[in-house]
């Protein structure tokens, strides 16, 4: 029996709907969040372009997923579950965290959407998965393998804590201290964090689309921002591999991957030294595959299979 549901992935900056039908992802329209007043005004936007929506709908959301109020961390929308519902018509709900769904769709890639730096995976798909994606905030999700398949666990694991490993990073450490009152693994890695490590290092403002940008063409302090922020996401990724043993890969995901030249200075920069760099089990850790993956809107394959084991 074909099957058929809405999908939405919501972000801290943008919303992507899609429809699940005959086995493909179609009517992808991507939209930015802060063109919308709320979550429900997003949603009729989608329904009058792609028409009447199915009556089954997965969502995911950048945040914890099993209540009845949603507000989240980098958007100011919020939302009762049961007033969509209600209001649209939908049968089922299926609600899940962002990476919870992107997570899922682990599995279902290939060598030829990965890039490999380090140790291609050698030792099968019985092992935890760990992906991590850079955005407005900063994404973590686990997958398990279990008896008939997988299991994903939500994690709120971009708001981990951060330590400094020389002076450079105690600098950014203090000033985002006195900023926030913490230092969180998002605050350094992200597109926020990476604004925040840039401010910390010169003194000056720019938004993470320019300092990326002015990085790839060679600006000295942009550069060094840019490879900051990967030599903390190599000491964070690391940790989250050695937490749960993640010997079936570490995935690295988002758009900043899709800018030319960025893949490049990440393999250039200090991300596999730090995630490395863990003492008496380094050696276990160089034998965890870490891979950045070259596939955009990869939360619609995770949320399909969900889609199609629930409906």
């Amino acid at each position: 029996m074909k099957k058929t549901f809405l999908m939405a992935d919501m972000g801290g900056t943008n919303i992507r709907f899609a429809i699940f039908h005959n086995n493909e992802i179609m009517n992808l329209e991507v939209f930015k969040c802060a063109d919308f007043s709320s979550f429900e005004e997003a949603l009729i936007c989608y329904e009058q372009k792609a028409g009447k929506l199915p009556k089954q709908f997965v969502l995911a959301v950048p945040g914890v997923a099993k209540q009845e109020v949603y507000r989240f961390v980098n958007n100011k929308w919020q939302f009762l579950l049961s007033d969509i519902k209600e209001k649209f018509g939908f049968k089922d709900i299926v609600i899940l965290n962002d990476f919870e769904a992107v997570a899922y769709a682990l599995p279902t890639l290939d060598e030829k959407n990965l890039h490999c730096l380090q140790s291609k995976n050698l030792n099968g798909n019985d092992f935890p998965y760990i992906v991590m994606g850079f955005g407005t905030g900063l994404g973590v999700g686990m997958l398990l393998p279990i008896a008939n398949g997988y299991h994903a666990i939500p994690s709120e694991g971009g708001h981990i804590g951060v330590a400094p490993q020389n002076e450079t990073e105690q600098k950014i450490y203090d000033f985002i201290l006195k900023k926030y009152g913490r230092v969180s693994a998002e605050r350094v890695i992200s597109a926020q964090g990476l604004e925040n490590v840039y401010q910390a290092l010169t003194g000056k403002k720019m938004s993470s689309t320019e300092i990326v940008s002015n990085a790839l063409s060679g600006k000295k302090d942009e550069k060094n921002a840019l490879l900051q922020m990967f030599a903390f996401w190599g000491d964070v990724a690391g940790n989250l591999a050695l937490s749960i043993c993640a010997k079936s890969g570490v995935y690295l995901t988002g758009n900043i991957f899709q800018t030319q030249g960025v893949l490049e200075l990440l393999k250039k920069s200090d991300f596999i030294k730090r995630f490395c760099f863990k003492g008496r089990h380094t050696s276990l850790v160089e034998s965890i595959p870490v891979y950045v993956v070259d596939v955009p809107y990869l939360a619609f394959q995770g949320m399909a299979q969900i889609g199609l084991s629930l409906f």
